[in-house]
């Protein structure tokens, strides 16, 4: 026994001994090129150009000592890790009881078991692969003509995604996980809280936020948590305009459902001081962020960033580390006040959480349908509510009673799932529903009913939703705040989770893949992935950094390429460089561990990427003071809309029965805007802000036109207003963007419409 425990550690020895050497070379080779840069070029003197490629190689060189540092605390961390087991194994051997006069029994003396993180993100690899697997299966099984084999595949992969589950169950370090992301969550808690109640109130670096952006609920609640994230990562505390006093969504502001953000008022921050324009490094005491859409430059510490002092633990514990981090500060905000809690109380009383597991449906219908989502019928949600309680029966080896609760805007969704699914015990308000209806949505019954929507969503052992809908994401976030892993625990049935206005979210490929269908793209290992989205079929959609081409790309042959920053506020650390979690370091891993082939050659993926620009299009229909007479104002455009062809249009105006505001309006105004159809627009601003006549979805909005390759905004009587968006083009390369990263909104393109030719 001895000698195996001999050769298994000379393996893992081994196995180490190859990274480090491998990191070694790297390293080397790193200084002979720096070498030849510097004293064998031909050229006499020290030149500008000589002194930028030496600025480029103690550029590199930095990067270098931060991965060979990683390289070498994961070598000792795995070390200690092998000698406390050797230990331990040497002790249970003194430990065995010798047999006494009496001839007892011998007894053999436990060794406690050692948390291993690398198992443990191993383990979570495997479930992500499985769960993959079954998307590409389920997704072909139209094409299986044995209807028996067809069901026999099915269940045969959800006996093995609840035999995938059951492993967490049975590694005795599920608490132990539980713990250190409670703990992780109270430290942070902590730090918010430290920071969002200064000592002297005067004196406090702030950042000011405007809690009234013209959006909905949950659109509203991810701009402030953004202002909350940017205020954390340059140590400000975060202050809302007035306290929220002017929310439109209260007659009573921000403090009638949620506890202030600070010990502190508005008044005693920021009185009369002025405040100057945000930035990262603006030593003024007060700061002003716009919102996310139009800036100009993007800030390091936008989404999907998390803090690099957690990464280790983060990356280990749990799927989703930039969810979890977002989660917190979601968590913060929406600390509801008394009156409030009880409220939610009611709402919890109904639902019986002690009587077994429940999924939660978020079906968003109203004002997104047909701009930003697609229609999806009650059915589509209740497949993959069916599909998680048959693994739960697998994973469990018992029977569950079917339990749902449904978040809606459509009153009508509720009694259709009660009808159409008899074996389901149903839970939701219709009442809710009808207060979410656009023409109540901006009064306090709504309020609380979006809130309690969101709570209760966050409680429920699974979720099936639109990510499209920002009450999906913000439930989705909340369930992660409480310190559990618990992202994996979703199925969205369009997107897959984004941030508003996040920096991009990338991959890194870990085997090759040559296309094997019209529509697909070439994988390297090493290869960097800008992910669009996850068709949830085995394939996802996004763009080779490297090649620069877009398309569909096998989802099991990548992983997640997380982006890490040092928080001040968290850590104390006064370096703000972005430093990326290394997919050279992941890459070598996975080929050393064997789950991916030896790499040819390690590309840097940005030759070349496009990043996104914004231009500013801005529909004056106010100045002329002449009906139909509007103009199109595009201040910072490449490629300038011709004024003298530029031309409105009348068109039938769309009559819903909510829609009371236009109910006289036969007809309304539409006007070109001359944004690439197939990108997204940022949201919609109306000038002036206090016109009641000009409410967004009611009297004016936006569509595309795919035939005529065109953005059309609309208004109809009585609004009159100027109406200003952005426009996203897709052509600034990446050095450019080195130096101005632009904003990004979410990516849009459906994976219906994007399916596999």
């Amino acid at each position: 026994m001895r000698d195996n425990q001999v050769v298994g550690r000379r393996r893992a020895g081994g196995m180490l001994k190859n990274v480090a050497v491998v990191a070694v070379v790297l390293w080397l080779c790193t200084l002979l090129y720096i070498y030849l840069q510097l004293f064998v070029s031909p050229s006499p003197g020290v030149s500008e150009e000589m002194m930028n490629s030496w600025r480029e190689a103690m550029d590199t060189l930095n990067t270098l000592r931060k991965q060979n540092e990683q390289l070498r605390q994961l070598v000792q961390d795995e070390r200690r890790e092998r000698n406390l087991q050797h230990q331990q194994i040497l002790t249970s051997h003194q430990e065995v009881t010798k047999p006494t006069e009496k001839k007892e029994a011998t007894k053999i003396a436990v060794i406690k078991p050692v948390f291993n993180r690398n198992l443990s993100s191993a383990r979570r690899l495997l479930d992500d692969r499985i769960r993959e697997m079954f998307y590409y299966l389920h997704a072909q099984k139209s094409t299986i003509s044995d209807e028996i084999t067809a069901a026999h595949v099915e269940e045969q992969m959800i006996s093995l995604m609840g035999a995938s589950e059951r492993l967490d169950d049975a590694d005795q370090f599920a608490d132990t996980r539980s713990e250190t992301l409670a703990k992780i969550a109270s430290d942070i808690q902590k730090s918010i809280e430290n920071l969002q109640n200064p000592s002297v109130c005067k004196n406090a670096r702030a950042l000011l936020c405007n809690l009234d952006k013209e959006c909905g609920f949950g659109c509203q609640l991810h701009h402030v948590s953004y202002c909350f994230i940017m205020a954390f990562a340059t140590s400000r505390t975060l202050v809302l305009r007035r306290d929220g006093t002017t929310w439109r969504y209260s007659t009573n502001g921000w403090s009638a459902v949620f506890m202030p953000l600070s010990n502190c008022t508005y008044e005693e921050i920021i009185a009369n001081e002025q405040s100057a324009t945000f930035t990262e490094q603006s030593e003024s005491r007060i700061v002003t962020l716009g919102i996310v859409d139009g800036l100009s430059n993007k800030p390091l510490f936008l989404p999907l960033a998390f803090p690099s002092t957690l990464s280790k633990e983060l990356t280990s514990l749990h799927s989703n580390p930039p969810v979890f981090f977002v989660g917190q500060f979601l968590a913060y905000l929406m600390r509801t006040n008394e009156p409030t809690e009880e409220k939610l109380r009611s709402v919890y009383r109904a639902i019986p959480f002690d009587k077994g597991p429940i999924v939660g449906l978020q079906v968003r219908r109203t004002d997104k349908i047909g701009t930003e989502a697609a229609f999806h019928k009650v059915e589509e949600y209740m497949k993959w509510t069916e599909f998680w309680f048959r693994v739960q029966e697998r994973r469990l080896s018992a029977n569950l009673t079917r339990r749902i609760f449904v978040a809606t805007d459509d009153p009508t969704v509720v009694p259709e799932a009660k009808k159409l699914y008899p074996q389901y015990e149903v839970y939701g308000s219709t009442d809710i529903a009808k207060t979410a209806q656009l023409s109540h949505r901006y009064t306090d019954a709504s309020l609380i009913g979006v809130i309690s929507d969101i709570f209760v969503l966050s409680k429920m052992d699974y979720l099936v939703c639109t990510f499209s809908s920002q009450v999906c994401r913000m439930g989705y976030e909340l369930r992660q705040a409480a310190g559990k892993d618990d992202g994996t625990k979703f199925h969205s049935l369009d997107d897959i989770y984004y941030f508003g206005g996040q920096h991009p979210h990338e991959q890194v490929a870990v085997e090759a893949h040559k296309p094997e269908r019209r529509g697909e793209i070439e994988l390297k290992v090493g290869d960097r992935i800008g992910i669009a989205g996850n068709h949830w079929d085995g394939f996802s959609k996004g763009q080779n950094r490297r090649t620069g081409a877009d398309g569909l790309y096998p989802s099991y042959k990548v992983v997640e390429f997380w982006r890490t920053l040092d928080y001040k506020a968290l850590s104390g650390c006064e370096d703000v460089a972005p430093e990326m979690t290394s997919s050279l370091l992941l890459v070598l891993l996975f080929v050393h561990l064997g789950f991916c082939q030896q790499p040819e050659t390690l590309h840097d993926g940005e030759a070349d990427f496009r990043w996104n620009r914004w231009e500013e299009r801005t529909l004056d229909c106010v100045t002329s003071g002449k009906k139909d007479e509007c103009v199109l104002l595009a201040p910072n455009s490449q490629n300038p809309p011709n004024p003298t062809t530029f031309k409105c249009r009348r068109e039938p105006m769309p009559h819903e029965s909510y829609n009371t505001l236009a109910a006289n309006s036969t007809t309304r105004l539409a006007c070109p805007i001359h944004c690439p159809v197939e990108f997204d627009l940022s949201v919609l601003q109306k000038r002036p802000y206090v016109n009641k006549n000009c409410q967004k979805y009611y009297t004016y909005g936006k569509y595309r036109d795919v035939k005529e390759n065109q953005w059309y905004i609309w208004m109809t009587e009585p609004c009159v207003a100027a109406i200003t968006t952005h426009c996203r083009f897709n052509d600034v390369k990446s050095a450019a963007a080195k130096l101005q990263a632009p904003p990004q909104t979410k990516p849009t393109e459906n994976r219906k419409a994007a399916a596999r030719s």
